[in-house]
């Protein structure tokens, strides 16, 4: 998938993952994070940013696209620096009609 054509994407600048202005994300206090977790946390304590700081090596954040159909739990495994590598590792949800 690409930027222009996905529904939901992830990209990363300066000390920070970015998402499409219309999605949702929650990052997770610690550890792993499941599907339902993350359901319960965009409707609860939604994040509007995700920086290096709060999203650093072995956390997980998720994120929901505009209308919900597609889920995606992103756990960081790596960050170097404000403009280094990272690392994710990434599980992806579509719900089907």
């Amino acid at each position: 998938m690409t930027q222009n054509t996905s529904n939901w994407y992830l990209g990363r600048e300066a000390g920070a993952f970015y998402i499409p202005d219309d999605s949702d994300a929650y990052i997770a206090p610690a550890g792993p994070l499941t599907l339902r977790e993350c359901l319960e946390g965009i409707d609860t304590q939604p994040s509007s940013t995700l920086p290096f700081t709060t999203v650093g090596a072995d956390r997980s954040f998720c994120v929901r696209s505009h209308g919900g159909q597609d889920i995606a739990i992103i756990r960081t495994l790596t960050t170097a620096s404000d403009d280094g590598p990272v690392t994710v590792s990434i599980t992806y949800y579509r719900r089907s009609a």
